[in-house]
């Protein structure tokens, strides 16, 4: 379990703990246009619940929320403490996997520029949104979910500190990257 995410050991605890106390849960639920992290509904007493998980930023749960009392579903936002276990390796290999696909990198080079709309991100990287949106959605998310994107009240997505750092430090590696071509070009003649 050392390999997870701080945000899916959350989800992971909170969907067994529900398990247990007799909930069929589900993950990644999708109504409207919103997405919850954990839906659960117990068969015998006909309780609904949802669990958003919040690592980084708040996004949209205000708006969750209001949903949830409108539907009469009892709605919980869990928070990991400060001290949420990750060594420094796991947390690197966290922060490696939002880097480790190129349109991430893209996407934070992009807000390292403007704030913009999701729709707006898309046409900025020439995706279709027809082909390419729910992929897209999914690698906005593990942005958002390690901190390095946030998506405002007005729904603009912007690069946080932790993103602005974690740009620089790809930009660090690039760099060093290209000296080793050029280093090894230049010993090969």
């Amino acid at each position: 379990m050392s390999d997870l995410s701080t945000h899916s050991k959350l989800v992971l605890k909170t969907f067994t703990e529900l398990k247990e106390a007799g909930f069929i849960a589900f993950t990644n639920v999708s109504y409207g246009n919103f997405f919850f992290d954990i839906f659960a509904v117990n068969p015998e007493t006909k309780e609904m619940k949802v669990a958003e998980i919040v690592v980084a930023s708040e996004g949209k749960i205000g708006e969750k929320k209001a949903l949830c009392d409108k539907l009469g579903i009892s709605f919980k936002v869990l928070r990991p403490e400060r001290n949420d276990g990750l060594d420094a390796c796991s947390f690197a290999s966290s922060i490696g996997y939002c880097f480790s696909n190129p349109l991430r990198i893209q996407v934070l080079k992009l807000l390292n520029t403007k704030k913009s709309s999701y729709s707006d991100i898309m046409y900025d990287l020439n995706l279709d949104p027809s082909t390419s949106g729910g992929k897209f959605s999914h690698h906005l998310r593990i942005l958002e979910r390690n901190g390095l994107i946030i998506k405002e009240e007005n729904r603009l997505y912007d690069l946080t500190r932790k993103g602005e750092t974690i740009l620089e430090t790809i930009g660090s590696l690039e760099q060093l990257s290209r000296a080793e071509k050029w280093t090894r070009r230049a010993t090969q003649k």
